[in-house]
């Protein structure tokens, strides 16, 4: 699937992002949910992972895992369709 990056605000918690999009004169209304795992300074890069692994395998699974993002300082952004 082709795709198209757009810079939107984005969503706090309990929030969903609404897009709706126009294709060839068809409209489709997708929702997407970002959450942001995060941990402290300390934790070492094996148990981030684990810690990502722990909140996929919790999440409400009528939501679909799009992307995990960069890790940032002390976080990663995972966005949900």
């Amino acid at each position: 699937m082709d795709q198209v990056r757009i810079l939107v605000p984005m969503p706090t918690a309990e929030e969903t992002l609404e897009l709706e999009v126009t294709v060839g004169g068809t409209k489709h209304l997708m929702a997407y949910r970002i959450e942001t795992v995060t941990w402290g300074p300390d934790v070492p890069p094996d148990e981030r992972a684990d810690q990502i692994r722990r909140f996929l395998r919790s999440y409400d699974s009528e939501w679909s895992l799009v992307q995990i993002g960069a890790p940032g300082e002390g976080k990663v952004p995972i966005t949900f369709r």
